[in-house]
């Protein structure tokens, strides 16, 4: 359980240390690569949709299915460096 919660704790620093401001369509563009990725791993079809919005869908048994839909950019302007608030 420990090695998962520092799993997990990785993964959230790697995307919240990646400045993607709206502005800065690098960074939107790297989240959106490693959601992608993390979530074809999970078994997800993934696509870019209108807006750059990322459409995410598991089709499960009895067609039931899990959809994610998610934007990938922040407030931060594209100069603003990101900050250690520890």
């Amino acid at each position: 359980m420990a090695s998962d919660l520092q799993s997990l704790t990785q993964q959230l620093k790697t995307l919240v240390e990646i400045n993607s401001g709206s502005e800065n369509t690098n960074g939107v563009s790297q989240i959106q690569s490693w959601l992608s990725t993390e979530l074809k791993q999970l078994g997800f079809e993934v696509e870019l949709g209108a807006n750059r919005l990322l459409l995410a869908q598991l089709k499960g048994e009895d067609e039931k299915t899990i959809t994610i839909i998610t934007h990938a950019d922040t407030v931060l302007p594209l100069a603003q460096p990101l900050r250690n608030s520890r």
